[in-house]
């Protein structure tokens, strides 16, 4: 199953005509769009996507690549089709290949420190969001079509029929930086780690046991179905065997990385507290690849100087900066082009243990009262679009499990008539200073708490004016970007818009938006920030419970995890814990001077954002323009 546009679909037919010229290690199947799941998790199931092969076309045309899903169905099972060559690794002596110098800035830096750590969110590659293109993952995948993964250093990989037991078939012929050859008990020291040292296991993958049953062969059992776990484990950095051996994974320095991606740290002066480069490296497993001879990360101080470099040309690819106005750059400089899909769902989160953001028609009345359109135009420049749906879902990417009575039910201008009907069936009143007020005269007030200067921090101030012309006592509460995160987590706040995270279906947008498992002795642990619980909506927390434990407990695709997306879709469009404003997209801005083959509308092939680990991906497949 895909998340399908009509683009979408028109990249997959120009993709099943192009001409390709394959290696030993890519596979060259194309069977039309996706995989199909069977419809009961007493199926054994494996999937794979080809991986990524560039193609040189007549008349010497960009690079294709193919990126579908390969596989052959017998009989409700779905079998990997995958290409197999010796399992002993070889070394490649050749140089790296040539190519222009490619600079990336995800977002700001004032410095960059010097520990590669893989595992720790303050290391300089996590910094920079460069991770992938050193310490790579099994799978990689694209954030922007429904379960698209595209195999890695895993070729292939099938679950048990009870989900429990995920075998990967790894790729032969690939190897760490120094030659050596990767295997299995790499990958199985690594799940290993997690296993061992649960503050490295940043997903909370349920690692029973992983172990190399082969030279390419990787069985990891966890404690529960692991179709849900896949996305987790697509994003697992791979280290050698030995890593931080005797120490403690999660506290080690690593000044010189060692890992099986494409770049490498080819001397110690290529880092600087101004600026990292990566050197392309021999012996990469994809042939000819990379096709850049140098990545740069400068650490820029401020969005005045992404904006400079941008217009100069020295800045290749950038992401989300706020003020950025990619449009407006690419008037003044040709060269410059811009993709920004939606991807998520921001929405006014609010806090249900607060009054009067308990009472579900007021939230409906403040729903009824947002102006997205205005919100939209007058906070992101428009390229943030306004949300259309009151379940949360991005469309048109999610329509596929959108019902008719959540399809198009969020207006983009404010019905004041609709608050009032709403607040006065709640039993309120419109009090001589113009706002809502209780049988005690007190008015309907909130704040939006908002760190001062962050992306939605003028979204916050164009709302809270709407809500003040539908007679809601809002205000604007500035508050430090570094305490924010941990006021959400302690529900001192009354609410605040954020964006919501995003994954291969929806499924991962709502466990993180309402688990209530989430909310662990009063403190909201990585998510559930509104505070869902049987104290604050027990029917609603019941429903949100269920639904997640039978989307987990069945194959993504299925009807089953069809249907428990639906019903936390339904959650959300009747109970509001999330008010829908805007959906956030992917923020990617590119040089075309140098190189050619990004993402785009028309080959939406990856998620544009240079975000860790799916950039990899991406500069795969660009040219030399």
């Amino acid at each position: 199953m895909q998340r399908i546009t009509a683009a979408h679909e028109a990249w997959a037919r120009r993709l099943a005509h192009r001409v390709a010229a394959t290696s030993s290690v890519c596979l060259a199947v194309i069977v039309g769009g996706a995989t199909a799941l069977p419809a009961t998790p007493s199926l054994s199931t494996a999937s794979a996507a080809t991986v990524p092969f560039r193609a040189a076309t007549a008349g010497g045309a960009k690079a294709a690549t193919a990126r579908s899903q390969a596989t052959a169905t017998t009989a409700g099972k779905v079998t990997a089709a995958t290409a197999h060559s010796t399992a002993r690794a070889t070394v490649t002596t050749a140089p790296p290949p040539t190519g222009p110098k490619l600079t990336i800035a995800e977002h700001l830096e004032a410095k960059l420190g010097n520990n590669f750590n893989p595992f720790q969110a303050s290391s300089t590659l996590s910094q920079i969001g460069a991770l992938a293109f050193i310490y790579e993952p099994l799978l990689q995948y694209d954030e922007l079509q429904v379960d698209r993964y595209y195999p890695w250093l895993a070729e292939s990989w099938s679950f048990s029929l009870s989900g429990e037991t995920i075998t990967f078939q790894l790729r032969p012929g690939v190897t760490w930086q120094d030659g050596s050859a990767f295997s299995a008990a790499d990958v199985a020291y690594t799940f290993n780690l997690l296993r061992g040292y649960p503050d490295i296991n940043q997903y909370h993958i349920p690692v029973v046991s992983a172990v190399a049953t082969g030279q390419t062969t990787f069985t990891l059992t966890l404690s529960r179905p692991g179709w849900a776990y896949l996305y987790d484990i697509a994003r697992v950095p791979i280290v050698r065997a030995g890593f931080a051996a005797g120490h403690d994974p999660s506290r080690y320095a690593v000044h010189v990385p060692d890992g099986t991606g494409p770049f490498r740290l080819a001397h110690a002066r290529d880092l600087s507290p101004r600026q990292l480069v990566l050197s392309a490296r021999p012996g990469y497993w994809q042939p000819g690849e990379p096709p850049v001879q140098q990545l740069v990360f400068p650490a820029y101080p401020s969005v005045a100087a992404v904006r400079a470099a941008m217009l100069s040309g020295s800045l290749d690819w950038a992401g989300p900066f706020p003020g950025l106005r990619p449009a407006a750059l690419a008037k003044r400089n040709s060269a410059l082009q811009y993709w920004l899909p939606p991807v998520n769902c921001v929405g006014l989160v609010v806090n249900l243990s607060r009054y009067p953001l308990n009472l579900l028609k007021v939230r409906k009345a403040i729903s009824a009262s947002a102006g997205r359109d205005a919100l939209s135009g007058g906070a992101q420049g428009s390229y943030e679009p306004p949300a259309t749906s009151s379940s949360g879902l991005v469309l048109p990417t999610d329509a596929q499990y959108l019902s008719a009575s959540e399809a198009h039910d969020l207006p983009g201008k404010p019905d004041l008539m609709k608050a009032r009907n709403l607040m006065l069936a709640a039993g309120f009143h419109m009090s001589p200073a113009g706002y809502w007020a209780g049988t005690s005269g007190k008015p309907v007030g909130f704040s939006i708490d908002q760190p001062a200067g962050s992306a939605y921090y003028v979204a916050a101030n164009i709302l809270a004016q709407q809500l003040k012309r539908a007679g809601f006592d809002v205000t604007v509460k500035a508050v430090p970007a570094s305490t924010w995160g941990r006021e959400l987590s302690l529900g001192n706040y009354d609410s605040t818009i954020r964006p919501s995270s995003s994954g291969p279906t929806p499924y991962y947008m709502y466990q993180n938006l309402l688990d209530p498992s989430l909310l662990r002795n009063g403190t909201a642990a990585g998510g559930n920030y509104e505070r869902l619980s049987p104290a604050t909506n027990p029917v609603a927390a019941a429903a949100v419970t269920q639904a997640l434990s039978q989307y987990t407990a069945n194959p993504s695709g299925s009807p089953a995890a069809t249907s428990a997306i639906q019903k936390l879709a339904s959650v959300v469009s009747t109970q509001l814990p999330v008010i829908p404003l805007l959906y956030g997209v992917s923020w990617g801005e590119f040089n075309t001077s140098q190189v050619n083959g990004w993402p785009d509308e028309e080959e939406p092939y990856q998620a544009p954002e240079p975000a860790a680990p799916f950039n990899e991906y991406t500069v795969l497949q660009l040219e030399p323009s």
